[in-house]
């Protein structure tokens, strides 16, 4: 009996999106760097339907973009790429509504007018390396965060911890030395560890 073929991979995909998702699973770079591209000043305009601000919208898209880089290896495809971009920024929106504080960094790109300056279109090189540095593939703990370890991002350089006094800092690239604020926020694609400050790739 022969048996009945296989179900497609992403089924609720164009084949432009497939080819979308396999860029972002192999970590590529400019794949990330189109889809910003492709669905930024949308997400925003959703986002500002439920915050009201511009700049805070910046922010919770921002947050979304980390988001889809925790949860592409887990993504069916069942639904349009689309589809899920909005279900992940209107998820944050309504975070931030509740007053959760559980924002990851690139919340927090330096003073006023940065992240503003990060999303125009000469600069997504730059907010593509930013956002993939403070990604970590798997899930660690806080317990797994011992003094000295070495942490290999999704951007491709690495992160330093580093333990005194109490406190858990991680150490980037250029030296800077940011302190995880709070720690072990379980989601179903990975664990956010806040810190205090941005991280900066090296290049």
């Amino acid at each position: 009996m022969t048996e009945p073929p296989a179900p497609p991979a992403f089924p609720g995909l164009s084949p432009d999106e497939r080819r979308l998702v396999e860029a972002l699973r192999a970590r590529d770079e400019d794949g990330f760097t189109e889809l910003i591209d492709r669905y930024q000043a949308s997400l925003v305009r959703v986002a500002m339907m439920y915050v009201g601000s511009r700049a805070v919208a910046e922010d919770v898209v921002a947050e979304t973009w980390l988001g889809v880089l925790r949860g592409i290896d887990g993504f069916e495809g069942r639904s349009a790429m689309r589809s899920w971009l909005y279900r992940i920024a209107t998820n944050v929106c309504l975070d931030q509504l509740r007053g959760r504080q559980r924002r990851a960094t690139p919340m927090d790109l330096g003073p006023a007018g940065t992240v503003e300056t990060l999303v125009k279109p000469e600069n997504k090189a730059t907010l593509t390396k930013i956002l993939t540095y403070h990604v970590v593939p798997g899930k660690l703990a806080e317990s797994d965060l011992t003094d000295g370890k070495k942490l290999k991002t999704v951007e491709g350089e690495e992160l330093t911890v580093k333990k005194a006094d109490g406190k858990v800092m991680i150490i980037d690239a250029k030296g800077g030395s940011s302190t995880v604020t709070i720690s072990n926020v379980n989601q179903s694609n990975g664990v956010i560890h806040v810190v205090d400050t941005v991280l900066m790739p090296a290049g």
